[in-house]
């Protein structure tokens, strides 16, 4: 895994390791090898040259959410009313 890196990776290991090691300014740093200075500063402060694993995304919930039937029946009165627009 250590070889592949994704599709927008702008740094390898090995730009990675120099910006560990390096001594200089995070600016130059950044102007030297055309980065971002947050892009180098976040590798500065990482202990390692691999990529971070990516996030896990949950699927938000599809569909109507669930409101008690009172409420419900309030909402349509409102709405049928046209007095909804006036309490919001």
């Amino acid at each position: 895994m250590a070889g592949i890196l994704h599709s927008s990776a702008r740094t390898t290991p090995r730009v990675r390791a120099e910006l560990q090691a390096s001594k200089e300014s995070t600016r130059s740093l950044a102007e030297q090898y055309g980065l971002n200075p947050k892009t180098v500063a976040k590798w500065r402060k990482r202990g390692t040259t691999e990529d971070a694993r990516p996030a896990i995304h949950h699927a938000r919930a599809q569909g109507l959410s669930v409101r008690p039937a009172a409420a419900n029946s309030v909402c349509l009165a409102l709405c049928y009313f046209g007095m909804l627009g006036a309490l919001l």
